[in-house]
């Protein structure tokens, strides 16, 4: 659990002495192994607020990896493990350009200066004062004036804007929750309050959207190969059942939806094998992106794909060999292909590719990738080449 912050630790911290203070310790190693001469050293920098300053200091540099600008940002450890990365935030933001916005749950601000930004008119609010004061800091920061306000999100406090919601989801030792029922606010409560006004609600990608009936659209988001968050979309907002977006930090981000067509035969492994991204996945839209790009299912149940050509912009594995998987039969295909260093993907099966790794007794001066499924009632082995495809 990080450092609790108060309203007299964001006062120092933004005024002239906190933000000298700010600049000395971030000048400190902050690493795990200096932690004890750090917390000496900010001790001496500024005695009263040392805890304060030494946390936003730490805070700052695990910012820079998911937030864009946010150098002179103030955070709380929590709401920052739970900030939605810059990249995803402004994705959502498009799909909310030119509405009167209300972030009812807008933390620290990393959604609202944002929205903030792309909005007609933009509230923020939220129940923590500290983290209240917070957001006006770093929306100022970000040169954005959305309005600010002290508000319980269970008790709506405008009317005709578009609500944005993001529960939390972790509990005091940082535990995600899953359920709906755990957030806070609780889901199915947040939707109570806002009954009949246009939601966009982020969650965990792995939550059971089965307890979200109310939701008109479920969107799966991932960076840069990392499935982030669910959005979940209601009334004019929504445009399709499910989609899956697909970010990417440096190359071409594209959409695929449910309305598309999802015609796919079944057939056995060819010469690629596609692993789709896990946004695809997780929205369940595997038939809809192998009937996009000509590949199939090599099992209906399974989301692996085959192919004679893998989709561009993505890594893709060529097949060498495959067959009927078991440790002994593994190993051998290895010695013969002289693997040396294998990446273990796995799917349908009850593997531990950590506890297995150390069995195959790899030897070699090659690299190879084994794709271990099911197809049919098979356990089934395909050893790859990986390739970035273009």
């Amino acid at each position: 659990m990080g450092y609790e912050f108060s309203a007299a630790d964001v006062a120092f911290l933004t005024s002239a002495a906190g933000r000298s203070a700010l600049t000395e310790v971030g000048t400190l190693p902050l690493t795990a192994a200096s932690r004890l001469a750090d917390v000496a050293a900010a001790r001496r920098i500024v005695p009263e607020y040392a805890a304060a300053v030494l946390e936003t200091a730490v805070l700052r540099r695990k910012a820079v990896a998911k937030l864009s600008s946010s150098d002179d940002w103030l955070f709380t450890d929590a709401a920052l493990q739970q900030a939605t990365p810059s990249p995803v935030a402004v994705h959502r933001a498009e799909r909310l350009r030119g509405r009167d916005v209300h972030d009812v749950t807008c933390s620290i601000g990393a959604d609202l200066t944002v929205m903030a930004r792309v909005a007609n008119r933009c509230v923020g609010s939220d129940v923590d004062a500290v983290r209240l004061k917070m957001a006006r800091h770093n929306a100022s920061v970000a040169g954005v004036d959305p309005l600010l306000i002290r508000a319980d999100a269970l008790r709506p406090s405008t009317r005709d804007t578009v609500v944005v919601a993001d529960p939390a989801r972790r509990d005091t030792s940082g535990r995600r929750k899953w359920r709906a029922a755990d957030l806070v606010p609780p889901l199915d409560d947040l939707v109570d309050a806002y009954r009949g006004r246009e939601l966009a609600v982020k969650c965990s990608p792995g939550m059971d959207f089965a307890m979200a009936p109310w939701a008109d659209e479920i969107e799966l988001v991932s960076l840069d190969g990392q499935v982030r968050e669910a959005c979940l979309w209601t009334g004019s907002l929504a445009s399709v059942s499910r989609r899956a977006t697909v970010l990417r930090s440096n190359g071409p981000e594209w959409t695929i939806t449910s309305d598309e067509p999802d015609d796919c035969p079944v057939t056995p492994v060819g010469a690629w094998m596609v692993d789709p991204d896990g946004a695809v996945v997780r929205a369940g839209l595997v038939r809809h992106y192998a009937a996009r790009h000509g590949l199939a299912q090599v099992d209906p149940h399974i989301a692996y794909l085959t192919g004679d050509r893998p989709p561009p912009g993505i890594r893709a594995f060529e097949v060498l060999e495959h067959g009927h998987y078991s440790e002994k039969a593994l190993r051998a295909v290895l010695r013969r292909h002289r693997i040396g260093r294998l990446e273990i993907l796995v799917r349908g099966l009850n593997v531990d590719p950590n506890t297995l790794r150390p069995r195959l007794k790899l030897s070699g001066d090659a690299e190879g990738t084994v794709v271990l499924t099911r197809i049919g009632h098979t356990p089934t082995a395909v050893l790859c080449r990986a390739h970035a495809t273009t």
